[in-house]
């Protein structure tokens, strides 16, 4: 069993689907090919129980198409690093803290200030256990923060943040404004890319 295969419970921790046969008939091969599509149906429905992925929402019905999109993102989500919002274990160095950093070292460049200048402007703001960091350390972080928000906002020649679009400029302005926590559920439209659905806890 692979590693990611021990984050699943029950069900969805066993292989379930029936094995291919090597060699039969053709009415062997349909019956196999009906099992397994009522194998990955069966399983499909699993997934949509483990993400919390409902028939409905706040905007009503959802096709399988739409709840299938959910699924999808929930997945990459989990599994591929690309998607994952999550931090290194023990990291100081949260979304919001870099978000702030990237925009107090941008501000100072704007003035006309060197690099080194504007991370020891920037490093003021910074919370107390992180200002005694090096001045190479922090220009690391501040190179490493500016990608991490890359698929948020681009930073310009003329030392402007630009959101890459409208939703991504929301989040931006989140990042900066710190952590509020949403009792309920965040996850794409569907229908539109650009907006985001909330779904509150009853």
């Amino acid at each position: 069993m692979s590693r990611r295969a021990k984050t699943y419970e029950g069900a969805l921790s066993r292989r379930s689907m029936p094995p291919r046969p090597k060699c039969g008939t053709r009415n062997d091969y349909r019956n196999w090919m009906a099992a397994y599509q009522c194998s990955r149906a069966r399983g499909t429905e699993l997934l949509f129980d483990k993400y919390n992925i409902r028939e409905s929402g706040i905007d009503g019905a959802y096709d399988e198409l739409s709840r299938l999109k959910m699924l999808l993102y929930a997945l990459a989500h989990d599994h591929v690093p690309y998607f994952s919002t999550r931090l290194k274990k023990g990291s100081k160095w949260d979304r919001y803290v870099r978000a702030r950093f990237v925009r107090d070292v941008v501000a100072g460049l704007k003035k006309r200030k060197f690099m080194a200048a504007a991370i020891e402007g920037a490093r003021n703001h910074l919370p107390s256990e992180m200002k005694r960091a090096t001045a190479s350390a922090l220009k690391k972080q501040y190179t490493l923060s500016v990608k991490f928000f890359q698929h948020e906002v681009k930073v310009t020649k003329e030392f402007n943040i630009v959101p890459v679009s409208p939703i991504m400029g929301r989040l931006w302005e989140s990042d900066l404004s710190g952590p509020a926590p949403i009792k309920g559920r965040v996850m794409p439209d569907p229908e539109n890319p650009d907006q985001m659905l909330v779904e509150l806890d009853d």
